[in-house]
């Protein structure tokens, strides 16, 4: 027979709940009923009964021994620290410093140039009404359809300073003798009281009259005057350049002419550039009642405005915007006066750096200016808006009429030695007369170089 190797399972007595939680099994060699299941079990016996054993209590108790401790004191040895040493501190006193202020340093003088203009010949005392040498000519009518050196687009008059006798008549040196210069429009014309065109041999005339009488004696009713602006483009390109130098393509339709045929020591008409001052404006009266012999209907006050809408461009040296020559009438500028785009223009390109011009000078006789290009390539000497000296040569001491001279605009020039305005006071005996004193003051002057 075999025992339930399980020894808690052979003494699970049937009373007990697990009891029905023991396996059964159907090995007759068990010897455990418990455990069989399936077999007969009366083992020949004719009736037996069950004897059921009572419930063993088994009791699990576990047996604990403590552990004996030894709490023997420790002993501990602190460890030692190690003081670092500092290095000894360094004491000193503040320094009371004896500083000697350096002067002020000393600066090179501001560079110097002088714009010397003689007297011009206007529209009264010109060869505009005769003459064969100095003849005041007008842009050949095909020359600004045909020459690519410059952005020109404007028609301009040839003119020339005061020849021989006005000049010694004022006192003026003879190196400003009949030298020549550009003009766009000048008196009567910049304020619309006539035109100008070229007769059938290109010489300058007067064209439409708008004064009023349409022929002579002419009328100078201001009501009719037009705006010569109106005539010209948003963008007007004005110039100094001598397009007839060295055998080139002349814009005129005659030779300009000899400076030496009129009295001058030197021709100073045969340059690269024109070193007369070319001015693309000049008013040139006594006084604003004066404009070109006007007596009945005169403008209560004359004023030449460059428009909000028109950008002057400058281009050469000598070259000058408003021009006027003391006396009452009033100049403002509403648009941009500029020499920007003169570094793109070929004639100017082709001109060689530090090109030596001899200009007219008071003394010597003889004066050289030396154009030095800028690194953009811009040949400066420009003046936006000018007063030059004409009435107080004459020893006139009395102050005619206030000069109003207003830039409302732009100046702006990138060239070097340019100037926004420009007033120039004539001293007589060392006294000045006062004529200049009058300039308006410049109202939003811009940028100069």
């Amino acid at each position: 027979m075999k025992r339930d190797s399980n020894e808690f399972n052979r003494y699970i007595s049937p009373e007990s709940l697990f009891y029905g939680y023991l396996p059964k099994l159907t090995n007759s060699k068990y010897a455990s009923t418990n455990l069989r299941t399936g077999i007969i079990s009366e083992y020949g016996i004719a009736s037996y009964k069950d004897a059921k054993e009572p419930i063993v209590t088994v009791e699990l108790t576990a047996g604990i021994k403590p552990k004996a401790i030894s709490r023997a004191p420790l002993s501990l040895q602190p460890k030692v620290v190690n003081t670092p040493e500092f290095p000894e501190v360094v004491r000193f006193s503040a320094i009371n410093p004896n500083i000697n202020i350096p002067s002020n340093p000393s600066l090179p003088s501001a560079p110097v140039f002088q714009l010397f203009l003689g007297p011009d010949s206007n529209v009264g005392t010109s060869p505009l009404v005769g003459g064969t040498t100095f003849v005041n000519r007008l842009t050949d009518t095909n020359f600004l359809a045909t020459d690519n050196r410059s952005k020109q687009n404007i028609r301009t008059q040839l003119r020339y300073t005061l020849d021989s006798n006005y000049t010694g008549q004022l006192g003026f040196p003879t190196s400003l003798i009949t030298v020549a210069f550009k003009l766009w429009m000048d008196d009567g014309g910049a304020f619309g009281m006539y035109e100008v065109e070229s007769d059938s041999n290109g010489k300058t005339k007067r064209g439409t009259w708008h004064g009023g009488g349409g022929a002579p004696p002419y009328e100078y009713n201001a009501n009719n005057y037009i705006n010569p602006f109106n005539n010209l483009p948003n963008k007007i390109y004005f110039n100094s350049y001598n397009f007839s130098y060295n055998g080139g393509n002349n814009e005129y339709s005659g030779p300009i002419g000899d400076s030496t045929v009129g009295g001058n020591t030197q021709n100073y008409n045969n340059q690269r550039f024109l070193v007369g001052g070319s001015r693309f404006i000049e008013i040139d009266n006594k006084g604003k009642a004066s404009i070109d012999g006007c007596v009945d209907n005169c403008p209560a006050v004359a004023n030449v405005t460059l428009p909000a809408n028109k950008t002057l461009y400058l281009s050469g040296p000598l070259t000058l915007g408003m021009v006027s020559q003391e006396n009452g009438v009033i100049f403002r500028n509403n648009g941009k006066i500029t020499d920007e785009g003169e570094n793109q223009e070929q004639f100017a390109i082709d001109t060689p750096d530090n090109l030596v011009l001899n200009v007219p000078s008071p003394t010597p006789a003889t004066g050289t200016l030396t154009i030095k290009k800028s690194e953009e390539g811009y040949l400066g000497y420009k003046v936006g808006i000018a007063q030059v000296s004409e009435n107080s040569t004459q020893n006139n001491t009395v102050i005619r009429k206030i000069q109003p001279m207003y830039n409302n605009g732009i100046i702006d020039f990138k060239g070097p030695n340019s100037i926004g305005m420009y007033v120039y006071l004539y001293r007589t005996n060392g006294t000045s007369t006062g004529q200049g004193r009058n300039a308006a003051p410049n109202r939003n002057f811009c940028s100069t170089t």
